[in-house]
């Protein structure tokens, strides 16, 4: 068996840093965690964006059909305006397309402009705190 030399035991210490960095990401998430246990509200807000997040992220998995196909019988007459249904869970538009596909997918959207818009927010918002600071 090779004798393991004091140099090669410093190759394969931590580096103090990254201990540091560790015990620091360790804080702030279990501070996280103690918040969101107390604070019953911002645990639903943070489940509720979980939920759409996944939703939007497994739209081509959850929507039964294509949202913008227009859906037909055997005899090639639209499926417009079904009444919700196993087939369609939501119903059919007028021009016979799934509406629980269309809300599936509109998911991606929606979370798009809501985080284009606060990104926007916080954007212009610290440079107006830091102009109006100077």
């Amino acid at each position: 068996m090779a004798e393991v030399t004091p140099a090669d035991a410093r190759a394969y210490a931590p580096v103090a840093g990254e201990r540091r960095a560790t015990t620091r990401l360790n804080e702030l998430a279990s501070g996280t965690w103690r918040f969101l246990t107390r604070d019953r509200f911002a645990l639903a807000g943070i489940l509720i964006y979980v939920f759409f997040i996944i939703v939007a992220v497994l739209a081509p998995v959850i929507a039964p059909f294509n949202p913008q196909a227009i859906l037909a019988d055997a005899q090639g007459n639209w499926l417009a305006n079904q009444p919700p249904s196993a087939d369609f869970w939501l119903g059919t538009t007028n021009v016979g397309r799934d509406i629980f596909s269309q809300l599936v997918y509109g998911t991606r959207a929606a979370l798009t402009v809501g985080f284009t818009a606060a990104f926007f927010v916080a954007l212009i918002g610290t440079i107006v705190g830091l102009v109006a600071g100077y």
